[in-house]
């Protein structure tokens, strides 16, 4: 849904947050429509009520405008996956398809910004990139949590080969879903079931379940 163009008016008005919270919302508008190159000073102004001054004032440059953007987006869209494992209980499968679903709603908040960036990103980049510096940090915390479930003999293998197993999974559904899941019918619930039950008869101890 795009953004009406605001009528500029004294910054005095509204405070400093208000304000920067309008031009990083612009921002992320017309940058996932346009990418980096495409996104302009001008058109980020006019979407957020300001002029480009009261913009560089606050961010100085539109590469740093577009990181500070992404940064935020990126870093803080909904209850955090620790959070998320911290409040679990129940029944292994039930844990999993809770971090299921709660990862592919983080993901899919982001999920405009994530291709972009992805379509962006310079070869080589690595962990220093800010569009895999949380996924990363994703099956690191997801890495903790199997560990644990390997020490109670739930699990077996390496925590943090199953943790990037099973977030790979999530990740290549919801940038994926519309090639290859579109005739499928059926909810992100069903492809949560399946993908755990998968999950558990390759990582389950033989000896176990």
């Amino acid at each position: 849904m795009e953004m009406t163009p605001r009528t500029p008016e004294p910054e005095l008005r509204t405070s400093v947050e208000e304000t920067r919270e309008r031009i990083l919302m612009a921002t992320r508008e017309i940058y996932a429509r346009a990418g980096s190159r495409g996104t302009t000073t001008r058109e980020i102004a006019d979407r957020a009520g300001v002029n480009e001054a009261t913009l560089f004032r606050h961010f100085g440059t539109k590469v740093q405008l577009i990181e500070a953007m992404r940064e935020r987006c990126l870093q803080a869209n909904g209850v955090s996956l620790r959070q998320t494992i911290e409040s679990l209980s129940g029944p292994i499968e039930e844990q999993l398809s809770t971090i299921a679903l709660s990862h592919i709603a983080r993901l899919r908040g982001n999920e405009d910004l994530i291709r972009v960036s992805l379509l962006e990103e310079p070869p080589g980049s690595g962990e220093a990139s800010l569009t895999w510096r949380t996924p990363l940090e994703s099956v690191r915390v997801l890495a903790e949590y199997m560990r644990g479930l390997i020490d109670h003999g739930e699990l077996e293998g390496d925590a943090t080969d199953l943790a990037a197993f099973f977030a790979t999974l999530l990740f290549g559904y919801v940038l994926g879903h519309r090639k290859f899941w579109r005739q499928r019918p059926g909810n992100d619930d069903d492809f949560v079931r399946f993908v755990v039950r998968i999950f558990l008869r390759g990582a389950r101890p033989r000896h176990g379940h």
